[in-house]
């Protein structure tokens, strides 16, 4: 195989930009930062790479059945796609059962928006052990905020100061809340693996039900034509990590114009007190979040 090696601005860029982080972190405590879903379906994504050059998902039934199923499939995947700018609202809930009935959940209720290499979002369910209720948080135009209910305040950090990159090269996107459980289903999707199986009733709602050939997957979209995510469940409860189940009670995609308040902590606080400077966040963050 060949490989290229990277040029020589690009090799600088990420000295300079290691060191910027180097600096950053050595001043900076470590920040509460969004959880990211547990899906367990990384190793599923190896195989499925594999797999997918030499299987082919296959059906009995006529031409026109399976057009139908592959244009539900590729529409499954292109609902994971949300265009540049618009803003997306998540609303989910994490569960994962263990071995002899232990279970576990969290709920996220997210707001975020892509803009090139930048990601605004705010979290409006930030809890966690020891964490007052209405505790909210995020990143706005590269500042992380957070809100504190008790004393109806809003705390701003200062921005991540980082060299500018080299010419033409782009910065990976800090919107990771989705990115990573987008890619990995989109490429359960797109593997060749994918196939529909039926209707189910999840919560009232009619879904579609999308199951993968050689992964214990269970994918469900809605059937009203959005195909948004509804329900994903990977693995079985035997299983030593347990089974993960995560649903979607809102997924929605709305756009950026005109909607900024969306993404705004100020507007959805008119009342609160703004506070500005690391000393302040710092506090902020350690009072909000007791046990880390």
């Amino acid at each position: 195989m060949n490989q290229t090696t990277p040029p020589p601005s690009l090799i600088r860029f990420q000295r300079e930009l290691e060191d910027a982080i180097r600096r950053e972190l050595a001043t900076t405590p470590p920040r509460r930062r969004l959880p990211r879903l547990g899906l367990r379906i990384g190793a599923v994504m190896v195989a499925a790479a594999v797999i997918a050059a030499i299987v082919l998902v296959t059906s009995t039934a006529g031409p026109e059945v399976q057009t139908a199923k592959a244009t539900t499939i590729e529409r499954a995947a292109d609902a994971l796609q949300p265009a540049s700018g618009s803003i997306l609202h998540i609303d989910s809930t994490l569960i994962t059962t263990y071995p002899h009935g232990q279970r576990w959940s969290t709920r996220q209720d997210v707001w975020q928006q892509q803009q090139g290499a930048l990601c605004n979002w705010l979290n409006l369910r930030q809890s966690a052990p020891g964490s007052p209720a209405g505790t909210e948080g995020g990143t706005v135009n590269g500042r992380d905020e957070l809100y504190d209910p008790v004393r109806n305040t809003i705390y701003v950090a200062p921005p991540i100061r980082v060299p500018p990159p080299p010419q033409g090269v782009t910065l990976p996107s800090e919107c990771s809340y989705m990115a990573g459980f987008a890619k990995q289903v989109r490429g359960l999707l797109t593997s060749g693996q994918a196939r529909v199986d039926g209707h189910a009733t999840i919560d009232g709602k009619d879904t579609i039900k999308i199951v993968f050939t050689r992964a214990t997957e269970t994918y469900y979209v809605a059937a009203d034509g959005t195909y948004a995510p509804v329900e994903l469940i990977s693995g079985r409860p035997t299983d030593s990590a347990g089974m993960s189940t995560t649903v979607f009670h809102a997924y929605e995609e709305l756009p950026g114009a005109g909607n900024a308040d969306l993404l705004s902590l100020t507007a959805r606080h008119p009342s609160a007190a703004v506070v500005y400077g690391l000393a302040g966040y710092r506090a902020a963050n350690d009072r909000l979040f007791p046990n880390g």
